[in-house]
């Protein structure tokens, strides 16, 4: 890739890019829509040069400070001309300060011309590591989306200088008292020439002027030598006297606000020097005692801290205040809050009060009495409880405008407080150096009290301070890389020809990996070590305790009194170290001992230590469903009742009566009335991702999808739309909240570490109780109670009841309004007939936000995976995609332009056969189970008698029964006649358990089944699915048999 320029005729800074617009190589003539265009040619901007180097990645080179190539640190410069959506790499490859707050999470700030506020990127997309690729610099990594086109985008290092304004204009009382009988001198900045070029830190005579304080020259540092003759002419005034000279600075490479002092052989004038940052400290949260230093360092003769402190009088105080670029430790934990432009105030308003309490210490102003701070503090509310009493009287947080609204792209969704101007966000510099002179009226009698020294964290003697720096960095050491994204010193950075093809989503260092082609498949060592502690910990304490059950007991006669004959060998750990290892899938294991009990109805299995009975038989499948339903009504105890919030009273984990009576409750929200209502909600969702793709196929030319990804948006925004109430921007924006959410659901639920957690739960249910394990993170509950429980408790004091949503429905049956209308599933029918109300207390808002949660988990992960493995079906078999684009463009003829409606998506025969043979071969759950509550004998065809006793365990290995040829004939062919009107008497009953069987099948299945047909209808109507490039050939599910192994990716061409 290669790159041409094009400028325009304005005049730019000294060496800046000046609209350099980014071609790809071979492209002339006029620029279009995505060819990105640079400019750092204004007052503070600095970008020296810019490279394509990838499809979308960029090299930037920082223009280094003039006269002094030594600095190249801050950048400052805007990018427009972008498309809708355009996805970038920046790559800043010529830093050369390697110890920087980058290495402690640090990222730089956006802001675009219609969003003037200043917004941090999030940390997942920004990657600082040493790179062998340029000369072993440190190179600055971030990935960005251009949300809005016609946007012009700004980038900078840190938040622009503002002028500080709470002495010189504001009106609080502080503020007033203090210009009333204290001289402020304020000069905003000492290095107009270098800031105005976009310098680091020199002049533009290549000076640094924190460094020449002793060596100053009209000619070369002219507002040095003006400040030192306006010191000179007060210290040598008989009106006035200087107590505080002030340099204020940003720090690139520590945390919090610090204060650098002198030390002094005079021990009283010390003490007197330890007062004011003692007060300071005292109101600044985020002051750092670590960082303050009292020195006499020879080597930092050149600072204006240390040259005047020898040239001033004895009683004038001289500091450096020190503020991060970055942000500041929370108290008593390892956790850094950046810095917003707000908290940068605080921290001026902080220095007021403490310059105010200094005064009124050293009698220079009266303490007010008593009374007078009473009465001033009268009716403010001083605790937590008294504080609700008073919320109305605060004004509450303005709603978000157009101008500070927070730039959309990926996992970069930034809000921010709206109680700051824009008129600030102009672009400036950071690496000012301030001055606060500070007099007072000598005429006024002026006492200063003598107090013991402070007990501060200082040096009194130069040659302390390196050690005591490397000490307290040797000390953090291991805090530093615990908020640090990545180690700069060892991590390089992969080949360029890799870089420009990974997913946003993984600019990690794991991302890295596998972008870099690197084994996927981790070692057992390697995921244990990416488990936290108390996990391991529970692994260590389940070995030991499987150890004990093999050595001392085993229960041979278990089975046998129960008349199971055959017995299999149990998953074991080496079953577990091969699914770990990637030698096996999760589903090889379970396949085997089914294949291998060919033979038999019902054969008996371990779980590590767990017996249980599976069985293999549809018949007697259907007897323990359905015939012998009260025997066997609930779910095993894979899932911890006692420990997961509320998702123990979702109606999938509630049990007899309790059960019976949800069940009964929730059955009128899926009657073919109710999906009608929904279906227009469906139908909104589909259309908006038709568009996107049309949208994203008019930008790109060619769209190549993640099918798991494209259709996950879509099944969260359905589901966020006719569950939560409100739509959730899954489809436009790259990561929302809602999908991230989802995602979160999904991982805990299906991923490895939460089917172990289940596993654990099966097998030792009271111990993992005992340790709180949660299936579910907490943060998840947290979410949906907080929603669920607020948007009902708005919608009863609003009186609001026109919406058709889930929770609406809920808050009816709470209120036993909700009512059957409309046609029953046949399966909903054994629960219709309990009517009693008297197993749940309807008035806890926490049962309905348990059933709002399990429909929104089980609704995602069912139908996002049933539509991702549909589409690399119809991609795999074209044949039978010609088949159902058929039957689409009849219906699509049939409704002369109109939406599909709910009726006509129903009566297509073709794409429920898709459907069906699709869970058929791919079910979401590969494993279904019951316990059994009550002892019961159940008689097999042959005769056989197998007597269950209370608390036994009963498994039926879906896919496996799905896949078993006596059911369905060569099983590993996608055939979805075997579902048609001919064939679909020959399915043997019980054979085919998707989404479960008999009076507990899934009560939400119509919903699933409907917004997969909608979705793949909509899709198909515009574009036919093929395979590309990145196709797998064999889908394979991953350790966890309810994930698969490889994303699947497939093309979405439009149709003629």
């Amino acid at each position: 890739m290669g790159s041409e320029s094009e400028d325009s005729d304005e005049e730019g800074g000294l060496g800046n890019v000046n609209r350099l617009i980014i071609r790809p190589a071979g492209h002339s003539g006029k620029a279009k829509k995505g060819n990105l265009c640079f400019d750092a040619a204004f007052e503070t901007g600095n970008l020296g040069n810019v490279a394509l180097v990838g499809e979308f990645e960029y090299d930037l080179c920082l223009r280094p400070d003039t006269c002094n190539p030594r600095y190249r640190f801050w950048f400052n410069f805007t990018v427009d001309n972008c498309k809708q959506d355009q996805r970038v790499i920046f790559n800043i490859v010529n830093m050369n300060k390697n110890n920087n707050l980058f290495n402690q999470g640090m990222t730089p700030l956006v802001k675009s011309s219609s969003r003037p506020k200043w917004q941090r990127l999030p940390k997942q997309h920004v990657f600082y590591y040493k790179s062998t690729l340029h000369q072993n610099h440190h190179v600055l990594s971030f990935a960005f989306i251009f949300d809005r086109e016609d946007d012009i985008y700004q980038f900078a290092l840190t938040y622009p200088y503002r002028l500080i304004e709470f002495l010189a204009i504001a009106n609080h009382p502080i503020a007033k008292l203090l210009r009333e009988n204290v001289v402020f001198k304020i000069i905003p900045m000492i290095n107009p020439d270098g800031v105005f070029l976009g310098n680091n830190r020199v002049n533009v005579l290549g000076h640094d002027l924190n460094r020449y304080w002793n060596n100053i020259s009209d000619y070369t540092h002219p507002t040095l030598s003006a400040i030192m003759e306006l010191l000179k002419e007060y210290d040598s005034s008989d009106c006035y006297q200087i107590d505080f000279v002030i340099d204020i600075h940003a720090h690139t490479s520590l945390t919090g606000v610090f204060i650098v002092g002198n030390a002094y052989e005079d021990v009283y004038r010390y003490e007197r020097h330890l007062v004011f940052p003692k007060l300071f400290s005292s109101k600044c949260s985020d002051f750092s005692n670590d960082n303050m230093i009292f020195n006499a360092d020879d080597r930092k003769q050149g600072t204006a801290r240390r040259y005047l402190c020898n040239r001033l009088s004895d009683n004038v105080n001289i500091y450096t205040l020190q503020v991060s670029m970055y942000g500041f430790y929370i108290k008593g934990t390892n956790i850094i809050t950046p810095y917003t432009e707000a908290d940068y105030m605080k921290v001026g308003r902080n220095l007021a009060r403490s310059l105010l309490e200094y005064y009124r210490f050293t009698n220079i102003l009266p303490i007010p009495p008593l009374s007078e701070i009473l009465s001033s503090r009268k009716g403010r509310p001083n605790t937590h409880r008294h504080r609700k009493k008073f919320k109305n009287i605060y004004p509450t947080r303005p709603k978000t405008t157009r101008e500070n609204a927070p730039i959309n792209y990926t996992d970069l969704s930034i809000y921010y407080d709206s109680d700051t101007s824009a008129e600030y966000s102009s672009p400036a510099r950071y690496p000012f150096h301030s001055h606060f002179m500070l007099q007072h009226n000598r005429l006024r009698f002026h006492q200063t009290h003598h107090q013991d020294p402070f007990s501060l964290s200082s040096l009194k003697f130069g040659n302390l301070e390196l050690k005591s720096r490397d000490k307290k960095k040797k000390k953090n050491k291991s805090n530093l890389y615990k908020t640090s994204p990545v180690k700069s010193d060892t991590l390089n950075m992969p080949p360029k020809p890799y870089l420009s093809i990974i997913d946003f989503n993984m600019l990690t260092r794991g991302g890295l990996e596998e972008a870099t082609n690197r084994s996927v498949d981790k070692t057992l060592i390697e995921n244990f070590i990416k488990m936290d502690s108390t996990f391991l910990y529970y692994a260590i304490c389940f070995l030991i305790a499987y150890w004990i059950y093999k050595t001392f007991f085993k229960q041979d006669d278990y089975f046998k009194i129960r008349g199971v004959d055959k017995v299999v060998e149990g998953m074991t750990f080496t079953g577990f170290y091969r699914s770990f290892r990637g030698l096996d899938d999760g589903m090889t294991a379970p396949q085997r001992q089914y294949d291998s009990m060919e033979n038999e109805k019902i054969y008996g299995a371990y779980l590590f230590t767990r017996p249980m009975v599976s069985l293999r038989d549809a018949d007697l499948v259907k007897q323990v469903l359905i015939k012998e339903f009260d025997s066997f009504m609930n779910h095993d105890e894979f899932l911890s009742k006692g420990t997961d919030g509320i998702f123990a009273k979702s109606v999938l984990l509630l049990e007899n009566n309790p059960w019976r009576e949800m069940r009964n409750t929730l059955t009128p929200i899926f009657t073919s009335a109710r999906m009608k209502t929904m279906f227009h909600y469906l139908t909104s969702c589909a259309n908006e991702l038709n568009t996107f793709i049309e949208n994203k196929l008019k930008d790109e030319g060619r769209l190549v999808i993640d099918a798991k990804e494209m259709f996950g948006k879509y099944t969260a925004e359905s589901i966020s739309t006719t569950a939560l109430g409100f739509r959730g921007n899954c489809i436009q924006k790259d990561e929302s909240e809602v999908y991230k959410i989802a995602n979160a659901i999904n991982e805990d639920f299906t991923g490895f570490k939460g089917m172990m957690k289940m596993v654990w739960t099966g097998i030792f249910p009271r111990v993992m109780k005992f340790f709180n394990v949660q299936i579910f993170r907490q943060s998840t509950h947290d979410f949906f109670k907080r929603y669920v429980i607020d948007e009902i408790a708005r919608r009863e004091k609003e009186g609001i009841t026109n919406v058709n949503d889930v929770i609406q429905m809920l808050i009816q049956a709470k209120n036993g309004q909700l009512k059957f209308e409309g046609e029953i599933d046949e399966d909903l029918e054994p629960a219709k007939n309990f009517i009693e109300r008297k197993h749940l207390d309807w008035s806890d808002d926490e049962l309905i936000a348990a059933q709002v949660f399990i429909f929104f988990a089980g609704g995602f992960e069912t139908t996002s995976t049933l539509i991702n493995i549909c589409s690399w079906e119809l991609a795999m078999n074209q044949d039978i995609q010609k088949e159902l684009l058929k039957e689409i463009d009849e219906v699509l003829e049939s409704l002369n332009g109109a939406n599909i409606s709910y009726e006509a998506l129903n009566k297509m025969k073709m794409l429920d056969m898709v459907v069906y043979e699709t869970l058929r071969k791919w079910p979401p759950l590969p494993f279904g189970g019951r316990s059994c509550n009550r002892d019961c004998t159940i008689k097999t065809t042959d005769g056989h008698l197998i007597a269950f006793k209370k608390g036994d365990i009963v498994q039926f290995p879906i896919r496996c029964i799905q896949h078993d040829p006596k059911y369905f004939e060569d099983p590993s062919k996608f055939d979805p006649y075997r579902f048609s009107e001919e064939n679909k008497h020959k399915i043997v009953p019980g054979s085919f358990l998707a989404f479960g069987y008999g009076p507990r099948v899934c009560i939400g299945q119509r919903l699933a089944l409907l917004e997969a047909k909608l979705i793949l209808f909509t899709v198909l109507s515009k574009y036919s699915i093929e395979v590309c490039e990145k196709t797998v050939k064999e889908v394979k599910y991953s350790a966890s048999p309810m994930q698969f192994r490889d994303k699947i990716f497939v093309e979405l061409k439009p149709r003629v």
